[in-house]
């Protein structure tokens, strides 16, 4: 019986190491995937205003749009 509570024992003490192991880890991971984000976020600002300052944005025509009608003709030479 205290065989089995001994081994009980290490498996729960490394356990224990294993998971702080796997924590610090992770905490590694989550501030690399942080910085890269960061990172990305500020390259992508870059990228767009590096693509507004090459191509301005175009201005809207403002108002209703004309119709396309053709001038009424009054008279043409040589008629009257």
């Amino acid at each position: 019986m205290i065989c089995f509570a001994a081994m009980a024992l290490a498996c729960s003490i490394f356990a224990t190491i294993l998971a702080l192991m796997i924590k610090s880890e992770l905490l590694q991971v989550n501030t690399n995937v942080l910085e890269c984000a960061t990172k990305a976020s500020m390259l992508k600002i870059e990228l767009d205003t590096l693509s507004s300052a090459q191509a301005p944005p175009v201005k809207k025509r403002r108002g209703r749009p004309r119709k396309n009608v053709q001038p009424k003709v009054i008279h043409t030479l040589g008629e009257l």
